[in-house]
């Protein structure tokens, strides 16, 4: 998984973060269509995606909602587990996808250990609640 082009990241994790992260990862591979997590699943870990695309899609009221297509770089389920709450969407492979799977205990490590790092993810958090549709 080393030869991921770092410098897709949008400003949110520098390539010393992601090497970082990929080192505590398990690597996960999944299908063209195949459900990573489902919304109001409980959260225990977040993923980074190394390789594809994954589309995100929310259910309110029996409608499902398409909320963002995330590609290599970007990051998911974080927000689950900073608000210690369950999926508030569920996220589905778009074609061939591997993800980094960060777990519970070392994400909440990191965000203890490294403040930059933390500062980021909620950052990321805040912006994407914003950019979410309203109910």
């Amino acid at each position: 998984m080393n030869n991921i082009d770092y410098n897709i990241i949008p400003d949110e994790l520098s390539e010393q973060e992601m090497e970082l992260l990929s080192s505590l990862a398990s690597v996960k591979l999944f299908s063209d269509q195949e459900t990573i997590f489902m919304q109001d699943s409980p959260a225990s870990s977040m993923f980074i995606i190394a390789i594809g695309k994954v589309a995100v899609v929310q259910n309110r009221g029996g409608v499902a909602r398409y909320l963002a297509s995330l590609n290599a770089g970007e990051f998911l389920g974080e927000m689950a587990l900073l608000g210690h709450s369950r999926r508030n969407a569920t996220a589905v492979a778009d074609g061939t996808v591997v993800l980094w799977e960060i777990s519970q205990e070392i994400f909440s490590s990191l965000l203890e250990n490294d403040k930059l790092l933390a500062d980021k993810l909620l950052k990321t958090r805040a912006r994407r609640e914003h950019e979410q549709p309203p109910s």
